[in-house]
């Protein structure tokens, strides 16, 4: 059997849970390169020449590397899944989707590890807001449902 182009790295203790169900959904073969962030593989040189940052999941295919959860999201969806996973650029849904892949990173999991700031004021001076607010936007745009783009499912998902 062939080595698959795609080779995922990451980590069951990390957000590397999203690209394997991205992987999943559009049915790509990879091949998994544990990295133990309990041992503190992700901070050894060879793994730094992948991510600079030291943070797992990084996917490489067929040459390009892509690192950060949300970028390997529009990746996976753009490259394998356009039209489906992923709106086309002319689709009046792309803007609204980019918006729900990057908010889920970008908004939502800061607000979520921060939520002791409940204080409003406090909140302000993040550029995520508070997280009664994140949560109550989530909520209101899942209120048509059942996805975050009304009936269609693509990439976007309301988690990291």
């Amino acid at each position: 059997m062939p080595t698959p182009d795609i080779v995922l790295y990451g980590s069951v203790f990390s957000r590397t849970f999203t690209a394997r169900w991205m992987l999943a959904e559009l049915d790509l073969p990879y091949r998994l390169e544990v990295v133990d962030i309990r041992r503190n593989d992700q901070k050894k040189a060879d793994y730094l020449k992948i991510n600079p940052m030291g943070k797992v999941p990084a996917i490489t295919d067929h040459g390009a590397l892509i690192t950060e959860t949300a970028a390997i999201c529009l990746y996976l969806a753009d490259r394998y899944g356009y039209g489906a996973l992923a709106p086309t650029i002319e689709d009046p849904l792309r803007g609204p989707y980019a918006r729900w892949l990057v908010y889920s990173t970008a908004v939502l999991e800061p607000a979520i590890h921060m939520k002791d700031w409940a204080d409003p004021e406090k909140g302000r001076g993040t550029g995520w807001g508070t997280y009664d607010n994140v949560l109550d936007v989530i909520e209101r745009a899942l209120t048509p449902g059942p996805y975050l783009l009304g009936e269609r499912f693509t990439a976007a998902r309301p988690s990291g």
